[in-house]
C-alpha cells in the first residue's frame, strides 16, 4: 500500500540527499521513480521563483510556494529510510532537512 507525503519545495530540494546514487536494477527503477515525483516542472520553477545563486544556494518565492504529495511503496520507503539512517551514522544530516525526516521516519 502506498503512502502518500506531502512535501514541501525545501523537502523537494533535501529528499534526493537520502537516495542512493548506485543501486540494482529493480531498486534503481523505484529510486528514479521518487526522483521524478520530487522533481520540479518548468512551471513550477517559473511560478516559485526558483533560483540556483553562484554559490550554489538555492532560493524562492515561498509566498508562492505549493506543497506536493507524493505517493511511496514501502519498498520506496525503506530506501529512503536506508539512507537517512547511513546519513545518521555519518552526522551528516542537514539541519534544514530535519523536518523531511521527521516525516519519512513517521512510516
Amino acid at each position: 500500500m502506498k503512502q502518500q507525503i506531502e512535501l514541501s519545495v525545501l523537502d523537494r530540494l533535501m529528499l534526493p540527499l537520502f537516495l542512493p546514487n548506485k543501486a540494482n536494477i529493480v531498486d534503481g527503477q523505484l529510486i528514479r521513480d521518487i526522483r521524478s515525483q520530487v522533481a520540479f516542472s518548468a512551471e513550477e520553477i517559473e511560478d516559485f521563483n526558483i533560483i540556483q545563486h553562484p554559490d550554489g544556494r538555492i532560493s524562492w518565492d515561498s509566498k508562492k510556494e505549493k506543497f506536493k504529495t507524493i505517493s511511496l511503496t514501502p519498498r520506496q520507503l525503506a530506501i529512503l529510510k536506508a539512507g537517512i539512517e547511513e546519513a545518521d551514522k555519518n552526522a551528516s544530516i542537514p539541519i534544514d532537512a530535519i523536518q523531511l525526516v521527521d516525516k519519512i521516519l513517521k512510516f
